[in-house]
């Protein structure tokens, strides 16, 4: 399964970090927009600081670690920092999606 997110900033300054909970999963980083991806424990995790209208995709694909009829996509949290080293959280939370048949 291949997953995608775009981020398009506003008009200020603002730091993001996607961490992907993975326990249970492996990911594979397709397009980083010159991000070094990283691991911490069970958490992959990128993180980029964005100027003003920048707008970047990051990419993975994902293999479950256990044969199953379901694709597990762990939970996963959106941090956005803004200029003021305010923190805002977005939860994505754990999804199990059906495999289609090849």
């Amino acid at each position: 399964m291949k997953v995608s997110f775009v981020f398009i900033n506003g008009i200020n300054q603002t730091a993001i970090s996607l961490r992907q909970e993975l326990f249970n999963s492996t990911i594979t980083w397709i397009d980083t927009t010159d991000i070094q991806a990283e691991k911490e424990g069970g958490v992959g995790f990128l993180t980029a600081n964005l100027a003003p209208h920048q707008s970047i995709v990051w990419t993975y694909t994902l293999k479950n670690n256990k044969v199953s009829k379901e694709l597990l996509v762990e939970k996963s949290a959106l941090l956005i920092m803004n200029e003021d080293f305010e923190i805002r959280k977005e939860i994505i939370p754990e999804q199990r999606l059906e495999k289609q048949p090849k």
